[in-house]
């Protein structure tokens, strides 16, 4: 009987020794789809047909498996289309226990992806002690089995994990029949929808490993915990038109698909793996504000201690595959916790000096270099995407600095005097113009490659939001305070350029940049901007600035209205800010000067009381708090120095102006930068025990960015004149 072409493994299967599975209604086999090829292809001759058919048993498949009779494609209206419950999937055995899988395998000697147990990190202070540890007797897996079944497994001399089985119980039967309902939702289109994550969202948003997420999906797609498959689908779905063959066909139920990741995250929650902790990645990214994102993102933290991701593994006696992917996986995290917090205005649940050893990731955390990059269009760039990964990463860690230092409940409680705002405001701004200044020039706007997908604009805006969350403290601190007003100024004019330079930023943006890849906390950067434009808008002093900031805020909402038509994480921030701005619609710019002007009387008589009738009976404090009225209210408590009489000349408004400024800082900026820098200088004469070793030790920088070890004794009092020398 003569081979037909229908009835042979095609070329990609016969190459990779696998079985050419072609489901129902489809043309193509599994694999092809899988690798986004146009069709199966049979060069070469058949291979010779064994005398005798030998019956194989396979311990990753069963009869259910068989190749099933190809069909001629038939494309399904909304009408005819099978429902999810009917659709045709492959249904084969799995591989519980990776260790004993045969063939080549990246899973072996895995710790956290096993499919028959789950693990918890024994912490020092637990039972779990080095010294028990020693006396245990390991196998040559490094476990120790104990006579319940469960068991500890000893990853380097200090770090061991406590194991469970859960292999054949009935909650893992109905986690393998939940993996199959979400499997039927977007049947028979998982494989493209695999191959679009992979080629799209992947390079940005690095939680998974492609290569053993291909191993597993290439055998079943029961190898996975319901919420990382599904995470995987609902993000691709959302980029279902940017393929050919699917913007054709009927896209799945998403909210379907979506109830039944939610359902598989809460289950697997109480069995933590570390694609407990994808999944839940994946929908954050896909629903970042729904009305639990604040105790899932909590929820994550937990979990990612459960499994000890969040200490070094370098040393670990792990694949190295999977010390890459804890380390992407903690930052990744960490990135939502910061940026969670800052968002909603609620703590921060890791505090980075106590509870985090994570080490930095390097380029070889990233198993794809840019030659593996899929040269379709629309597809994502690997080597922006690597960068603007780690750049965002230390720009969570400057949103940590912000968190603690203005918004954390013990902030906010204790009351501050403008001048210590400034003080602790200098090293974050330096910190930022330093992120600025190392930004790659791959990772600018204009850099970006024609008809592909990055997260570039997506890093800038969350630049931009982190800068507006630092003005807008020293905002916030300047309303009710007695302070110079040259210093107020200043710090609103700063403040102002922050926001026009973000609306200008926003407005600038290309349809192609819209349709880029962003972070889940895009849309509340943009809300952020409208936000503090509002509060510009709503402290102004004059007519004029009253005026300046309602036409940049009604401009900034006209291009968020254009762009939501685009994408939903616009339509998105449009609906939030219109809610946040409902009630300004009612007041007028005059109403707005007359209530500041008010506020403002209140605080000059509060600030003459004072004056005229000193509380302290030290002669002193009563000469200070007078000239506290003419005086930079900073200058009032420097140790051993005297007020000079008032004067315009000794006014910070007329300050010389620093020329030492990055490229990106505007007039206004450096006047800003200035005044930071006067401050900490008097700050400083005011102590009378500090050295320049101190000053080293400390990490401080003057205004020109040279560090105290670079300078003498002689030089010390110069570098802290914020005048030019």
């Amino acid at each position: 009987m003569q081979t037909s072409k229908r009835s042979r493994p095609c070329g990609n299967c016969r190459q990779r020794k696998r079985r050419c599975v072609v489901e129902p209604g489809q043309t193509i086999c599994v694999l092809c789809r899988l690798y986004g090829t146009d069709g199966c292809t049979f060069d070469g001759p058949p291979p010779e047909r064994p005398a005798k058919q030998q019956k194989t048993n396979s311990p990753n498949t069963s009869s259910e498996a068989a190749v099933p009779a190809r069909v001629p494609e038939q494309r399904n209206t909304a009408s005819d289309r099978p429902k999810p419950s009917e659709q045709s999937i492959r249904t084969v055995d799995v591989i519980e226990d990776y260790d004993t899988l045969q063939g080549p395998t990246l899973l072996k000697n895995n710790l956290g992806l096993q499919q028959h147990q789950f693990s918890r990190y024994n912490g020092l202070s637990g039972p779990w002690t080095p010294f028990h540890l020693d006396y245990c007797q390991f196998d040559g897996r490094d476990e120790y089995t104990f006579p319940s079944g469960s068991s500890i497994r000893r990853v380097s001399a200090n770090t061991s994990f406590s194991l469970k089985k859960y292999s054949g119980t009935q909650v893992r039967s109905e986690e393998i029949g939940l993996l199959d309902q979400i499997e039927r939702v977007v049947a028979p289109h998982g494989p493209r929808l695999v191959n679009l994550y992979f080629r799209i969202i992947h390079p940005s948003f690095p939680v998974l490993d492609k290569r053993v997420f291909l191993e597993k999906y290439e055998r079943t797609h029961r190898e996975f915990s319901p919420a990382c498959l599904g995470g995987v689908y609902l993000l691709a779905l959302d980029w279902w038109n940017w393929d050919p063959f699917l913007s054709a066909q009927e896209r799945p139920n998403m909210n379907l698909l979506e109830t039944y990741v939610r359902k598989g995250l809460h289950d697997v929650m109480s069995r933590p793996k570390l694609s407990a902790l994808q999944g839940g990645m994946l929908l954050l990214q896909h629903r970042p504000f729904g009305d639990d994102t604040w105790a899932l993102s909590a929820q994550l933290v937990a979990t990612m201690q459960e499994l000890g991701v969040h200490i070094d593994c370098d040393s670990w006696r792990i694949p190295a595959w999977e010390k890459s992917l804890r380390k992407r996986l903690a930052w990744s995290i960490y990135i939502v916790d910061k940026w969670m917090a800052l968002i909603h205005g609620r703590p921060s649940h890791i505090v980075d000096e106590l509870d985090w050893a994570v080490e930095p990731l390097t380029e070889d955390d990233f198993p794809e270099t840019p030659d593996d990059e899929d040269q379709e269009e629309g597809s994502g760039e690997i080597e922006a995407g690597r960068l603007s990964f780690q750049m965002l990463i230390s720009l969570s860690e400057i949103v940590n600095e912000i968190l603690r230092a203005f918004y954390s409940a013990r902030a906010m409680k204790s009351t501050r005097k403008v001048r210590n705002l400034l003080q602790i405001a200098k090293p974050i701004q330096i910190r930022l113009r330093e992120w600025r200044r190392d930004l790659p020039t791959s990772l600018n706007l204009e850099s970006a490659k024609a008809r592909k997908k990055s997260p570039i604009g997506s890093l800038h805006l969350a630049y931009y939001a982190v800068e507006i969350s630092l003005h807008k403290a020293i905002i916030l601190g300047l309303q009710g305070s007695s302070c110079d007003p040259a210093i107020v100024s200043v710090c609103r004019e700063a403040a102002r350029e922050r926001a026009v330079t973000s609306i200008e930023f926003v407005k600038g943006l290309t349809p192609e940049q819209i349709q880029s890849f962003w972070h889940f906390s895009s849309a509340m950067n943009l809300v952020y901007i409208g936000i503090f434009t509002a509060l510009l808008y709503l402290t102004s002093q004059t007519i004029e600035e009253t005026q300046s900031y309602k036409k940049h805020l009604e401009e900034y909402r006209w291009t968020l209205r254009v762009m939501s038509r685009a994408a939903n994480f616009v339509d998105f921030a449009v609906r939030r800010l219109d809610m946040s701005l409902l009630h300004l619609d009612r007041l007028s710019i005059h109403d707005i000067v007359r209530n500041n002007h008010q506020n403002a009387v209140v605080e000059n008589e509060s600030r003459s009381q004072l004056a005229a009738h000193p509380t302290s009976t030290s002669s002193a404090t009563a000469a200070a708090a007078a000239a506290a009225i003419s005086v930079p209210n900073f200058m009032v408590d420097l140790d051993g120095w005297h007020p000079p009489p008032p004067s315009t000349d000794n006014n910070l408004s007329n300050m010389p102006i620093p020329t030492s400024t990055p490229d990106d800082a505007g007039f206004e900026h450096q006047r800003f930068m200035a005044i930071l820098d006067a401050v900490e200088a008097e700050s400083l004469w005011s102590d009378q025990h500090i050295s320049p070793v101190d000053m080293g030790n400390a990490g401080r920088l003057d205004f020109y960015g040279r560090d105290w070890n670079d300078l003498d004794q002689s030089e010390v009092y110069p570098a802290l004149d914020p005048s030019p020398s």
